[in-house]
């Protein structure tokens, strides 16, 4: 409302109330009139109040706090696992090598590195461990080529073999046997009752029983060191080492290392070659 109109209704007001007029008879009839007049001005002009429907909520407005809770929680979460895992050792599981166990049979090699080992006759269970080479026999021949160091046992029921690396002929059998070594030395743990250890140095051989045991020495095997030492390989199988007395087309006459001798016919031989030697 204007100032004018402001004014004029205050002029109705106080001429309703008398009071700008000297007429004090009917203040009431004017003053009730003012108030009909106002009251429907005021009406009409009076704003609706409008209600409005309630607002609603948005859930995009909450998304972005839980969203920083979860990560602020994985965060620590990741943290805690790391300062643990730093914090406390983690126990170092030793792996023990599963031995590998094979057994070898006539006609069989085992072979690692410049280490040789050939089955002629009988059978042998081979054990390796790291790098440990554990041989359990009973009866067995075989040729041990062992040209470079090794840790090596035998074991059989009357005597057990420590070799460290060195060249023999093994042959066996429960009631006894005999080693011809030709190049190295041999530990030899007798299992005879008062025999104990003995040092086998090449050339030598060793023959046992169940109840006795000898050493040949290179003299008593009549071996001579001007002789070559030949490797005999015949047809059935069978190897052994010797020296040549003679030799013919038909048949070889030769002198066995450690003693003896023996003829061997031609056709029966599949290879002869020299042995090396130290």
């Amino acid at each position: 409302m204007k100032n004018s109109g402001r004014k004029a209704r205050i002029r109705e007001m106080l001429n309703a109330e008398g009071l700008l007029t000297q007429d004090k008879t009917t203040p009431n009839a004017s003053w009730n009139r003012f108030k009909r007049e106002f009251q429907t001005d005021a009406t009409t002009h009076t704003p609706q109040l409008e209600i409005l429907p309630p607002r609603e909520k948005s859930l995009a407005r909450y998304l972005l706090p839980v969203a920083a809770l979860v990560v602020a929680g994985v965060v620590f979460f990741l943290w805690r696992w790391q300062t643990q895992q730093v914090a406390t050792p983690v126990a170092q599981t030793q792996v023990v090598p599963k031995p590998a166990v094979r057994t070898f049979s006539k006609g069989e090699v085992y072979r690692s590195g410049k280490r040789e080992i050939l089955l002629m006759a009988g059978n042998a269970q081979l054990t390796e461990t790291a790098g440990k080479v554990r041989i359990a026999a009973t009866t067995l021949t075989a040729d041990f080529r062992l040209r470079e160091r090794v840790d090596m046992q035998i074991e059989h029921p009357l005597i057990t073999v420590t070799i460290t690396g060195t060249e023999f002929l093994f042959a066996v059998t429960p009631k006894g046997g005999s080693i011809d070594l030709r190049h190295g030395s041999l530990a030899i743990d007798l299992k005879q009752e008062h025999s104990g250890r003995i040092r086998l140095r090449a050339p030598a051989k060793l023959v046992f029983t169940v109840k006795s045991h000898e050493v040949i020495s290179p003299d008593k095997s009549g071996r001579s060191d001007s002789k070559p030492l030949y490797r005999y390989e015949l047809l059935n199988g069978e190897t052994f080492f010797a020296y040549q007395v003679q030799v013919s087309p038909p048949e070889h006459r030769v002198q066995l290392l450690g003693g003896g001798a023996q003829t061997v016919a031609v056709r029966d031989i599949a290879s002869v070659s020299l042995a090396e030697r130290e």
